[in-house]
């Protein structure tokens, strides 16, 4: 019998001021440069998140003990905040591939919630995240090389005010491509400590 999988990851769900910011920057260059537009595949306001691991395919039996894994993990912790900061790319050098907005981590509880996160997933043998991690939000994927590299100045060159995001859990998040674009669907919320669920 076939086993069930989804392709999943593992984020901090973003709303309000910080989610608004990222669509305001979005529609900003939007209208400032509508020669690109088809050359960027856009984040919806509803996908916007932070990744702290991605899994990629996962057989569902191994979620929930996925969950306690996390959930033992992460019950020490009390919610924290987190500020968006200004906009960038990836790659670092060569033709950029992402678009993003970058999240400051002062204290770092975020670093530190992300590597328990990773270790419960290596633990668990779901896969290990090699990229160091660099906390920002996804805002599109360049699509085309072609003037790319003027693209990406336009989007750097935007300016942006700080954000206040409240991190209060992390969720385990399946993914799904379909012809009008990714969806995301929280498959289990596990909370920081005590904290309400949303």
């Amino acid at each position: 019998m076939t086993a069930t999988v989804v392709r999943c990851f593992i984020a901090v769900e973003i709303e309000g001021p910080a989610r608004g910011e990222v669509i305001r920057l979005e529609r900003q260059l939007q209208a400032a440069a509508p020669a690109w537009q088809g050359k960027v595949s856009w984040v919806a306001e509803e996908n916007v998140h932070l990744t702290l691991v991605f899994l990629g395919a996962v057989e569902t039996a191994r979620l929930d003990p996925l969950q306690l894994e996390l959930t033992r993990r992460l019950k020490g912790w009390r919610p924290f905040e987190v500020a968006t900061t200004s906009p960038g790319t990836f790659p670092q050098r060569g033709p950029p591939k992402v678009l993003w907005l970058g999240v400051a981590d002062p204290r770092p509880d975020l670093l530190e919630v992300q590597h328990a996160t990773a270790a419960a997933c290596r633990d668990l043998e779901l896969g290990e995240e090699r990229r160091p991690f660099h906390a920002h939000l996804t805002a599109g994927r360049v699509r085309e090389r072609s003037g790319a590299n003027q693209l990406a100045s336009a989007w750097r060159s935007l300016v942006s005010q700080p954000q206040p995001q409240r991190v209060a859990g992390v969720s385990l998040m399946s993914s799904e491509t379909r012809p009008s674009g990714a969806r995301y669907t929280r498959l289990q919320f596990i909370p920081l400590g005590k904290a309400p669920w949303p």
